[in-house]
């Protein structure tokens, strides 16, 4: 995917982080009345004597997942009997390795102010782990991310969720990492990205509720903001790097 498509794709998911600006604005307002008044300079300027929203949430993201759910495996064929066995326990070892239980609170919790987004796959890769969304994976082994819809773009002009052309999701690695794992092309012009806590459309990132910074802020090491694209027509996750949307730096 190179020239005129990887332009149009570009051009697409830019519309398409448009179209969900008021989605994220929404987000963020509401956010800012579940954490309350004493959060940070940035929550609601209104205060209240008691946080009705939080207590709402709260009780609601406990009945649906207090904890990481725990697997059955069940078979009528008795000679499976005891293969099934094995594949439970290792279901809930493998969800207690990932820690699953904290990661679908963070989706519940999410779901709760617009949509909850998980990726789920499996790490496929040469080396012992692979970066998945700045978090390394074990080798061939089932994994499960939590994606904030800050993050997020998927095809706007589908009507059902079959037919979108494309979706993905936006995260931060160190630029050192990218330019020297070996895991990437097109890296040699890449220059760092400072921590935002506005997107180029001007609408506010959620994370900047409880910090004190501005665009451009530097963190502890250089890092970079990439965009995974997966685009299900042509079998193909695309990864883009900020500033340098023409040439992907990675293509699955």
């Amino acid at each position: 995917m190179i020239g005129k498509k990887l332009e149009r794709l570009w051009s697409s998911i830019k519309q398409s982080r448009r179209d969900l600006q008021r989605a994220r604005d929404k987000r963020v307002e509401t956010v800012k009345e579940y954490v309350g008044y004493h959060f940070s300079e940035k929550g609601v300027s209104k205060r209240v004597p008691l946080n009705m929203l939080l207590l709402l949430v709260t009780i609601y993201t406990r009945n649906l997942a207090a904890r990481a759910p725990k697997p059955l495996v069940t078979t009528d064929h008795s000679p499976l009997r005891g293969q099934a066995i094995k594949l439970e326990l290792g279901t809930e070892r493998r969800l207690r390795d990932i820690e699953f239980g904290d990661t679908i609170q963070r989706i519940v919790l999410d779901a709760m102010f617009g949509v909850g987004i998980a990726k789920i796959g499996l790490s496929r890769t040469d080396a012992d782990q692979v970066e998945i969304d700045g978090f390394n994976h074990d080798l061939n082994k089932a994994f499960v991310d939590h994606i904030s819809l800050d993050d997020w773009v998927h095809d706007t002009e589908a009507t059902v969720v079959e037919a979108m052309r494309f979706c993905g999701s936006r995260h931060r690695l160190p630029l050192d990492y990218v330019k020297t794992s070996g895991q990437f092309e097109n890296v040699a012009d890449l220059v760092p990205t400072g921590w935002r806590d506005r997107d180029d459309d001007g609408s506010e990132r959620l994370r900047s509720i409880g910090r004190s910074g501005g665009n451009g802020h530097e963190g502890y090491e250089d890092e970079i903001e990439t965009w995974d694209i997966w685009c299900p027509r042509e079998g193909l996750i695309v990864t883009l790097a900020d500033g340098a949307e023409d040439k992907p730096i990675k293509v699955v």
